[in-house]
């Protein structure tokens, strides 16, 4: 007995110095986000405030959050906020910096509380200026590489040693500074403490007890400096106000602009190099991303919460966070899809296994994608500014292209060997929606005007009209069954079976169909 034959419908229904490129210079491509899926977390969300002062990821994986209203423990799906509200035992309200030493101590700083250490075995213990802390208002913390714990505060900066001392250092009158309101700290690779202040002139390095005045940034006059970090290389990286980024490799310095039409910043918050090698730069202005020397935007225009952002970095999945000063924390995630922007239409997509590219048509010509980028050939040349309705591949690597236009019908074969039927030829119409090439070597091609079948022995036209049993001359889509019955579908006439080019059915909505406009036949 012969099993029923299924098939699936698509109808129609009413439903040195070195200025690296810039925007000014066209260096822009905004489509390196597409790559992303973002989510935003906000109060709504459990968050205890809206402005995110600190974030990092601990060595469990869970991300800390600080916030003026308290910490937050975030596992990606649940916040735990650690306040004194919550519990007493952590007798704190504001956070301004949050660290993980070595020994999987935590430590948190706070407005003006001084700092808690929240010890791997969940001992706490807050320490103040009682304790000999420089100032009560601990804005950046670091570890270098004597397992000192170095603490920036609003005014002043100090360091408890492994046996628990707290020292403050002193070298800072020498070079004419009382004291020092701290807005970074970093403990670079070869031991050394960098102190940044963001005023003019003065970034500090502390290096064999003594400090310095760092005047290593040569290419931008009077720099004030509120971030330092280093890449993958070794090489550092210094935030600029108000929108450059300074790389100093060796003596080599380059001086990367940042500044672009919606820039309206002051200052350059974070930067960090991500485990593709990308970097990304936070501003108070958004967030600008180099990427291969391509410049990215990031910013209230493209969906971003809050322009102003504290802190970015990245976890151990490759994730990027953002830290923002007026909307919460966000998730960058590298997507399962990627988007590709195109200039317009894309009507048909096909892939070309045999060349290994992907086609692409559209409302102004076929485009071959190809290692992630869009390359011209010979194809691409001679569909330029055709309107592109139907790309497919026959079973044996043609590929066929049918087109609104001059060049009609074209079919390319794997030898690359082009040949385009027009209604010269005998195409039925000029404008041709679809094509297949069936089992038995004959090519259907539907036009506008009727279907028109090519003969593959002798290259002979066969057309199918009004004249010859179809009520609607426009073909929407081919379909050849296990049978070698070709299904025809039509804009309005419902659909027509073909057995040995002849008509043989006709479906419509008196027959059962949900309408009369089929866009696909297929199996399901």
């Amino acid at each position: 007995m012969r099993k029923p034959f299924l098939f699936f419908l698509l109808v129609f229904m009413c439903v040195p110095l070195v200025f690296s490129q810039s925007a000014a210079n066209g260096n822009v491509d905004q489509s390196f986000l597409n790559d992303f899926v973002c989510r935003n977390w906000t109060t709504a969300d459990g968050l205890p405030g809206m402005t995110i002062t600190a974030i990092m990821q601990d060595s469990k994986g869970y991300l800390y959050i600080g916030t003026y209203d308290g910490l937050v423990r975030f596992d990606g799906v649940e916040f735990v906020n650690f306040t004194r509200t919550i519990d007493p035992k952590y007798d704190f309200a504001s956070v301004r910096s949050i660290f993980q030493d070595a020994h999987d101590n935590l430590w948190v700083g706070h407005n003006d509380e001084g700092v808690t250490r929240i010890s791997s075995d969940g001992e706490i213990r807050r320490f103040t200026t009682d304790d000999g802390l420089a100032h009560n208002s601990v804005r950046a913390i670091c570890e270098d590489k004597e397992h000192n714990i170095w603490f920036g505060t609003a005014s002043g900066i100090c360091y408890m040693t492994p046996s628990g001392e707290i020292v403050v250092p002193h070298g800072l009158e020498e070079l004419g500074q009382e004291t020092i309101q701290v807005s970074q700290l970093y403990c670079d690779t070869a031991g050394r403490v960098w102190i940044s202040t963001a005023i003019e002139n003065d970034l500090f390095v502390y290096s064999d007890k003594k400090f310095e005045r760092f005047t290593g940034i040569t290419k931008i006059e009077n720099p004030s400096v509120n971030e330092v970090t280093q890449d993958k290389s070794g090489a550092f990286w210094f935030g600029v106000a108000p929108h450059f980024a300074v790389r100093i490799k060796d003596t080599e310095e380059t001086v990367f602009n940042l500044e672009h039409d919606h820039l309206e910043g002051t200052v350059v918050n974070g930067i960090i190099q991500d485990s593709a090698g990308d970097y990304w730069f936070a501003s108070d202005s958004g967030i600008t991303i180099i990427h291969n020397g391509i410049y990215t935007y990031y910013d209230k225009r493209n969906g971003i919460a809050d322009d102003y952002i504290n802190e970015i970095f990245e976890d151990r999945e490759g994730n990027i966070w953002i830290a923002y000063n007026r909307g919460g924390i966000e998730k960058m995630s590298q997507g399962k899809f990627r988007t590709i922007t195109m200039p317009i239409a894309v009507n048909a997509i096909c892939e070309d296994k045999l060349r290994g590219v992907t086609w692409l048509g559209a409302d102004d010509g076929i485009y071959c994608y190809k290692d992630n980028v869009f390359i011209e050939n010979e194809v691409t040349e001679l569909c330029k500014s055709s309107r592109i309705r139907h790309v497919g591949m026959t079973p044996d690597g043609e590929l066929l292209i049918s087109a609104y236009s001059g060049i009609s019908q074209v079919r390319v074969m794997p030898n690359d060997e082009i040949t385009v039927w027009t209604v010269q030829d005998g195409l039925a119409g000029l404008k041709c929606r679809v094509a297949i090439k069936t089992s038995d070597g004959d090519y259907y091609v539907g036009t506008t005007q009727g279907l028109s079948i090519i003969d593959h022995e002798d290259g002979s036209f066969t057309n199918i009209t009004r004249e010859d049993g179809f009520e609607n001359e426009f073909i929407m889509c081919l379909f050849e069954d296990n049978q070698g019955r070709v299904w025809v579908g039509t804009d309005g006439g419902g659909i027509y079976i073909l057995k040995d080019k002849k008509i043989v059915k006709h479906y419509t909505t008196h027959q059962g169909l949900a309408g009369n406009v089929i866009f696909k036949v297929s199996y399901l």
